[in-house]
């Protein structure tokens, strides 16, 4: 039997606290809003939440979320590079984010919109009727007239009798 000559410490050291409590607590100091805040960056809430409670995988890429720890840490006029080497620490403990995400099941397709048969056969039945009529009308225009037949009159028909 293997006796442990140590106890057991704690694998991992205390994570240190990320940059968004650090902009929290700015924030709050302020007295400013989430609403505000966002506002005032052009940003929604809802990343300003995300900044604060260092969740990164809200931002669809690593660079957004460094712009906009940039931005936020201007704003409340902290030293930004501070800011962003707390970022890149927790950065490099977290696994490299997938840019395609992984789907389990086949994409379904979408159903065709419901059209309305009856006025499109309406529609399609009119269409055809005119371009007969305008094909008909068009081809009895092209005939050439019929030459005009000239009636015999007495004038004409008397001098070759009278020979």
């Amino acid at each position: 039997m293997i006796e442990p000559s140590e106890p057991l410490a704690a694998s991992e050291p205390a994570a240190s606290p990320g940059p968004g409590a650090r902009l929290k607590g700015q924030r709050e100091r302020r007295g400013l809003a989430i609403a505000a805040v966002a506002d005032a960056l052009h940003v929604a809430p809802r990343l300003i939440v995300a900044l604060e409670a260092d969740d990164f995988a809200a931002f669809d890429a690593p660079v957004y979320a460094r712009g906009f720890l940039r931005k936020y840490a201007a704003y409340l006029e902290l030293p930004v590079e501070e800011v962003l080497s707390g970022y890149e620490a927790r950065a490099r403990d977290a696994a490299d984010p997938t840019l395609i995400p992984a789907l389990n099941v086949a994409p379904t397709r979408r159903p065709l919109p419901d059209l309305p048969l009856v006025p499109l056969a309406a529609a399609a039945v009119l269409l055809l009727a005119g371009a007969g009529g305008y094909w008909w009308w068009s081809a009895r225009a092209r005939q050439a007239p019929a030459p005009a037949v000239v009636a015999a009159t007495p004038e004409r028909a008397a001098p070759a009798a009278a020979e």
